[in-house]
């Protein structure tokens, strides 16, 4: 493989710049530019597709040079947003304009009086060819005069003692050495700061009031945003990371019902670990009964547990496969039971799996009882090829699929038949023309994931997944049913996953019948109402595992984040919306698993299960909050009956079990013990069970916490409404 490497003279792409007229008028900035612009990103294609943090009155500008092969007459085009001038090498430009062969500069400005006017376009029509869109390759923008732009700082607020994370995000942050945050009068570098050419991690001092913050380098200062100093403000996170086990290629993890951490391996072994209140290992089982039984089918990815599974024995939900599989239809979804985990029932069967290393990935069950999974793509950007051992899409690859295990006929058994000939078809290099016999109670959720690893189904109801974007020479870009152009490759995607959608992934096995799925759509196009559906964040590559962090640790600084896990790197919280739908803030963990999979346990803590490392980490919260505190629930939902095992984290409960309680909806629950970081008692039934959080009331050492909004009574498997 040959790298290049780009001068900072001709970085690929242009600049993507926005300048905030606030309540003047954004079309003087036509002629008249501020000094420094209020956002700026790098884009790869001649597009404006958002202007966030503002609503309109904006001035957009796409800046940079292109490459001019062959000297003409040459068109620009823009379409999207308002009045707009194209200018080159600082001439304003309309119609035809001759252009000699080298690097010319491209300045196009646009202005933008509210969101609906994008996404932003530069088309253009060489030598009097037909228009087209600027080629990327063509593009280029030089960053060694250009002054550091902040676009964000997140958060805004922090206690009065200092020791806060705080994120910078935005673009010029170079060289790392060179890069001052000047933070109120005191100027923070070197060793302090953590620096990427787009983001600044640091620790923020103690301080008091409000104090502007600004990014240097040699190139110019940015603009100042303001930093507020509070008493008693947010508390700083931090947590205590140590390694708890090893776990040969670790792939998988999920806190079970029973209080113990389940581990899953790609070597077919399943690990439990159980844990002492303060999280010191008491003993660790491998149970081997998937790798015995299935094989070379054993290479687990997922684990789960279903909520409406009784309590005793536990049930196992594992997802496996046979990586870099010749053919077929080996991926399945197993039930590990009995008194040592000894009985493997197949629960779904004839899972595709595809030539390389995408398989049948994470599950989780939502409240109906219903089984979600990620299921891999045979091709990386749709059309089979490449480094992808040549298998076509097939009717359930490159999706998350739903399996409805809430039906009491519940049939797993997928086959598959010629969509020509109706004979059974079970050669997976066949699968383009394969179709789902029917009969079967699984089908696709939610369509064109390229190997979406693991997924999350939230307490507010809504299911989020990574997926892995596609690689340079992994095979072509799929441009319809029957054409294609050379692939690139893309980052990571963070997707809210909604019945019937399409994410970009093209599968022409399904294209035959909703041609959307022909098309392979990248992760900045902007979405198109009831053909495509873009990300909600993006992230480098492999970003894998996902959880939701419900604890109240640090005065639920966390709650409600979506914790994601890089391979090989960084542990990040991904801030959300009010409404759930967007992310506003990527914000780096005061640690780093490195792991492939991550997932909660009770306290506020954290499990990094280490592929590579072969291990199974833990971050436990230093929380500094005096007295007593109930942080979370486990399990946060359990059927209306009652009867179940409970475990609630925390700290300062004391030992006195006599004057303990715990309410769940107004409702006591039976406490069966109780120590200075754990309380455990049995879920009370509930006679006319709420569709909604409910609260969880606990009193303790004299103290009494609510966990608000914690926990979801479940209504007998199939019966929750609108499945």
């Amino acid at each position: 493989m040959t790298l290049e490497v780009a001068p900072l003279t001709a970085v690929p792409g242009l600049l993507s710049l926005v300048y905030d007229a606030g309540a003047g008028s954004a079309s003087t900035f036509l002629t008249n530019l501020p000094t420094q612009p209020d956002r700026a990103e790098e884009v790869a294609t001649a597009d404006v597709v958002t202007i966030t943090p503002f609503s309109g009155n904006v001035l957009a500008r796409l800046f940079g040079g292109i490459t001019i092969v062959q000297g003409g007459l040459h068109s620009f085009t823009v379409s999207g947003g308002g009045t707009n001038e194209v200018r080159l090498d600082g001439t304003v430009v309309s119609g035809p304009i001759s252009l000699s062969a080298g690097v010319h500069e491209l300045d196009v400005r646009v202005v933008v009086l509210a969101t609906a006017q994008l996404p932003i376009s530069v088309s253009w029509s060489p030598l009097g060819a037909p228009s087209e869109p600027l080629p990327g390759e063509l593009l280029t923008h030089d960053l060694t005069t250009f002054a550091p732009v902040v676009n964000s700082i997140f958060p805004l607020t922090g206690d009065e003692g200092g020791g806060n994370a705080v994120a910078i995000d935005g673009l010029g942050f170079f060289e790392s050495q060179d890069v001052v945050v000047n933070w109120g009068g005191t100027p923070l570098g070197g060793a302090s700061l953590a620096v990427t050419p787009s983001r600044i991690d640091l620790i923020a001092p103690p301080g008091a009031g409000v104090v502007s913050v600004s990014v240097s380098t040699p190139r110019g200062t940015s603009k100042s945003f303001f930093y507020t100093y509070q008493e008693a403000g947010p508390l700083p996170v931090s947590f205590t990371t140590s390694t708890v086990a090893t776990a040969g290629q670790a792939s998988t993890g999920d806190w079970g019902p029973d209080g113990r951490l389940y581990v899953g391996s790609r070597s077919g072994e399943l690990r439990i670990i159980t844990f002492d209140d303060n999280y010191n290992v008491i003993s660790v089982d491998i149970i081997t009964t998937l790798r015995d039984q299935l094989g070379t089918n054993d290479e687990m990815l997922g684990l789960t547990f279903n909520p409406h599974d009784a309590p005793d024995p536990v049930k196992i939900y594992l997802s496996s496969g046979d990586l870099y599989s010749p053919g077929g239809y080996p991926g399945q979804v197993t039930v590990l039971t009995g008194p040592n985990f000894d009985t493997a029932v197949p629960l779904i069967t004839g899972l595709p799996v595809s030539g390389i290393d995408h398989n049948v990935n994470g599950m989780q069950f939502d409240n109906n009882g219903d089984l979600y999974i990620d299921i891999g793509g045979n091709t990386n950007m749709g059309v089979p090829g490449g480094s992808m051992n040549n298998l076509p899409a097939s009717p359930l690859s490159g999706a998350m699929v739903r399996a409805r295990t809430s039906l009491p006929t519940f049939n797993g058994t997928i086959t598959y038949v010629d969509s020509v000939t109706g004979l059974p078809s079970t050669d997976a290099f066949q699968g383009q023309n394969a179709d789902v016999a029917p009969g079967v109670d699984v089908a696709v959720w939610g369509h064109g994931l390229r190997n979406p690893y693991d997924l999350v189904f939230t307490t507010w109801g809504l299911l989020y997944s990574t997926d892995n974007g596609p690689n340079t020479g992994f095979g072509p870009e799929s441009t319809g049913a029957t054409t294609e152009v050379s692939g690139n490759g893309h980052a990571d995607e963070l997707l809210l996953v909604e019945f019937g959608k399409y994410y970009g992934h093209a599968n022409r096995n399904r294209g035959r019948t909703d041609p959307r799925q022909n098309i392979f759509r990248d992760n900045v196009e902007p979405s198109i109402p009831g053909v495509f559906t873009q990300q909600i964040a993006g992230f480098g590559s492999s970003t894998d595992g996902i959880v939701e962090y419900r604890a109240t640790t640090f005065n639920n600084a966390l709650r409600g984040d979506l914790i994601v896990q890089k391979y090989g790197g960084q542990t990040t919280r991904m801030v959300l919306s009010p409404d759930k739908r967007s992310v506003v803030q990527q914000v780096n963990l005061p640690f780093s698993f490195g792991a492939l999979d991550v997932c909660a346990g009770p306290g506020g803590a954290l499990f990094g299960m280490n592929y590579g490392g072969g291990s199974v980490s833990i971050a436990v919260p230093n929380d500094p909050s005096p007295g007593m505190r109930a942080f979370d629930i486990f399990p946060w939902r359990a059927p209306a009956i009652g009867g179940h095992p409970f475990i609630i984290g925390g700290q300062g409960f004391g030992t006195d079990l006599q004057s303990t309680s715990v309410t769940i909806g107004g409702l006591p629950a039976t406490i069966t013990s109780i120590s200075d970081t754990r309380i455990r008692g049995i879920v009370p039934a509930s006679p006319s069970p709420p569709l909604a959080l409910q609260d969880v009331v606990v009193t303790a050492n004299g103290e009494t916490r609510i966990i608000l909004q914690a926990f979801r009574y479940l209504l007998p498997p199939g019966n929750e409404p609108n499945n």
